[in-house]
């Protein structure tokens, strides 16, 4: 119990430093952006995250993401309240951007695993055959040895 909370503490690391990141980029750029692209960074650090961990943990980049950028960038800020239509078009964008970064990723996890399982599966399948023919010329040779000699 105790590995498997360790593993998912290591898991949820990725997701954090993720977000962290963008969100010290975000803070670095502010003056430039003002209030202009506040998911942007936060989106690229979804799709990091999408690539390095796994649904769960990307779904914990994306809210992050969009709690620290509601809460920084959108204006009202230090508040997570949206206000007007661009400010919830942008969170609109960056919440069907993300979710279909999960929905693409997800499915994609699931094909390789899959494709893991057929690959264990045909190397079974050749074991099984390699022991199927070491018997088989076994059986041959000993048959060999006890058959009459004419």
């Amino acid at each position: 119990m105790r590995s498997y909370l360790t593993y998912k503490l290591k898991r949820l690391s990725i997701p954090v430093l993720a977000i962290s990141l963008a969100l010290v980029a975000r803070f670095l750029l502010d003056p430039i952006l003002h209030n202009r692209m506040p998911y942007g960074l936060f989106i690229i650090a979804v799709i990091l995250t999408a690539r390095l961990a796994d649904t769960w943990e990307t779904m914990v980049a994306l809210i992050l993401g969009f709690l620290l950028a509601g809460w920084f960038f959108v204006e009202p800020r230090s508040s997570l309240f949206i206000s007007g239509p661009s400010a919830w078009l942008s969170a609109a964008c960056y919440l069907f951007i993300g979710l279909s970064i999960v929905w693409i990723a997800r499915n994609g996890h699931a094909a390789h695993v899959r494709e893991l399982t057929s690959a264990v599966q045909l190397r079974k399948y050749q074991e099984e055959l390699e022991l199927e023919r070491a018997h088989h010329r076994q059986t041959q040779s000993i048959r060999a040895q006890f058959a009459p000699h004419s």
